[in-house]
């Protein structure tokens, strides 16, 4: 899906990616070698030398932050921190 974004240009037109945290990515036994998901994440996203950060508490987790659409937000990639900048409620 990563390689599907990036082909049609999505990918180099955010300015940023702030990336959930992902359950059931470990790499299968199968005899092949198989990618982590870190591997996955640095090679689709180092390439377009942009702020992201993965493992963020958020998606489709049991306890998880809200994250409004539509707001302006603030990716501090070297501090680790996503942070809303204005009010999701009007």
């Amino acid at each position: 899906m990563l390689t599907q974004l990036f082909l049609a240009g999505k990918l180099q037109a955010a300015s940023g990616f702030a990336l959930g945290h992902f359950s059931d990515c470990q790499a299968k036994d199968g005899g092949l070698r198989s990618f982590s998901l870190e591997e996955v994440l640095r090679d689709r996203f180092e390439p377009l030398g942009k702020p992201t950060l993965y493992n963020l508490m958020f998606g489709h987790i049991l306890e998880n932050a809200v994250l409004p659409l539509g707001v302006n937000a603030m990716l501090d990639a070297t501090g680790k921190k996503l942070a809303i900048a204005e009010s999701a409620v009007v």
